[in-house]
């Protein structure tokens, strides 16, 4: 993969375990160690093939409605905390 041709990587988690196939925008959440998806290790592996680039979260579900400007903040917070670690 040459990481000079990807301009913009999109980060959202899954914890739903149903089949792929199954699985709708509705499912994207922000980040956690119970992501499905992997992207903290498809983030460290973009890294190590020497992408640079821009990060966004792109979480579609619809639990993220009621949330208030704390939970966004504190998600936001915690989604890059557990990229960097």
């Amino acid at each position: 993969m040459d990481v000079n041709n990807i301009g913009l990587v999109h980060l959202s988690g899954v914890t739903d375990t149903r089949p792929t196939a199954e699985l709708t925008d509705e499912e994207r959440i922000m980040l956690s160690a119970e992501d499905l998806l992997k992207s903290r290790q498809q983030v460290q592996r973009l890294e190590e093939l020497g992408y640079t680039g821009v990060y966004a979260f792109e979480p579609f579900s619809s639990v993220m409605d009621a949330w208030s400007e704390e939970d966004i903040a504190r998600e936001i917070r915690t989604s890059i905390d557990y990229l960097n670690h």
